[in-house]
């Protein structure tokens, strides 16, 4: 199943993981059994404000990136 994470980010979950939150719901977590999946995000904004894409924050930082 594709489940939601924090953001707007998703992930292909087995159905049959329960599901909770932690951090007061800023990280999504699914676990059964052993295996547990936790999932957080961010967003990165300039002095105004904007939200700085990915491919903008990475351009003005220093050393190479694996994206």
């Amino acid at each position: 199943m594709q489940r939601l994470m924090i953001g707007l980010w998703t992930s292909d979950i087995p159905g049959y993981f329960y599901e909770d939150n932690e951090n007061d719901g800023k990280t999504n977590v699914y676990w059964f059994q052993d295996k547990t999946i936790r999932g957080s995000s961010f967003i990165v904004e300039g002095n105004d404000r904007i939200p700085i894409s990915a491919e903008n924050l990475s351009m003005k930082m220093e050393g190479n990136f694996i994206i």
